[in-house]
């Protein structure tokens, strides 16, 4: 990975081709007097940033040329080096004008002023964002002037029709290998049911000598035991003869007879007369 800023003892040293600047914490440390209790803290993580955004920098620069099999061209680098830090320089300053009540006292706290001048700290920092992203495009460009293999062919291109070309073959086999995972993945699914319609047969398929077998076989079921003097069985005898549970079960436990309580004096009366009949004649 290539280097062009270090900090060191508080102390950041930037060497980008012709262009040098040292910057020491003590120097920006006056800028954050007013945000914070540890100016001192906030120096130093603001040296730690700029050299960190430079080397990454740096180090994409040469990734891209390395892809390229050029050159490493050092003076795009140090021209992001100079532009960067003087960006930084102003972001530091407008920050520098910033208050915090926290730090100031909330007595007589210049509200609207402060939130004007945080605004102006916010786009300087905005400023530092669009640059780098800016000049990493610009990179890229200069690096593949034709655009890379991951994007668009350019009329430009002196081999765009080879190009061309490649991509269509390319996106022909890659449809052919679909066609034919598709092809693996339909009879894979048509093995999957031819299986499973298997199984349904044999998990509804009679067991071997079951009732249902042998009616649908015609067999006859023969006992496994046959007594060759066995004789024909003789005519029970009412002793012998089995019997009946519902009809012995009468005999066993007779009903009792109860006579009807619900009888009217009336019909008492005519059974008497029938018993004793009166000679009206006399």
């Amino acid at each position: 990975m290539m280097k062009i800023a270090t900090v060191e003892n508080n102390i950041l040293a930037i060497i980008a081709g012709t262009f040098t600047a040292t910057i020491a914490a003590e120097e920006i440390e006056a800028q954050f007097h007013a945000l914070t209790h540890f100016p001192d803290r906030r120096a130093k993580i603001e040296l730690g940033d700029l050299a960190e955004r430079l080397n990454q920098f740096a180090a994409h620069v040469v990734e891209l040329w390395n892809k390229a099999c050029a050159p490493i061209p050092e003076q795009e680098i140090e021209a992001f080096a100079r532009r960067h830090v003087d960006l930084t320089w102003r972001y530091w300053a407008a920050e520098g004008r910033c208050m915090n009540w926290s730090i100031t006292g909330p007595a007589r706290f210049p509200v609207a002023r402060n939130e004007k001048r945080m605004r102006i700290s916010d786009a300087r920092r905005a400023d530092l964002k669009a640059h780098e992203a800016a000049a990493r495009k610009a990179a890229k460009r200069k690096a593949f002037p034709h655009g890379g293999d991951d994007e668009p062919i350019r009329s430009g291109d002196p081999v765009a029709l080879q190009k061309i070309m490649t991509r269509i073959e390319e996106t022909a086999l890659a449809i052919d290998r679909m066609k034919a995972a598709n092809a693996i993945i339909r009879r894979m699914e048509k093995d999957l049911v031819r299986g499973h319609d298997c199984r349904r047969r044999c998990e509804h398929r009679p067991f071997p000598g079951s009732r249902s077998q042998r009616h649908q076989t015609g067999a006859v079921a023969v006992p496994s035991r046959i007594h060759h003097d066995q004789q024909p069985r003789r005519a029970s005898s009412p002793a012998t003869a089995p019997c009946d549970p519902r009809k012995d079960e009468g005999a066993r436990h007779p009903k009792p007879r109860t006579r009807d309580k619900r009888r009217s004096r009336r019909d008492q009366g005519e059974r008497r007369h029938r018993a004793h009949p009166v000679d009206l004649s006399r």
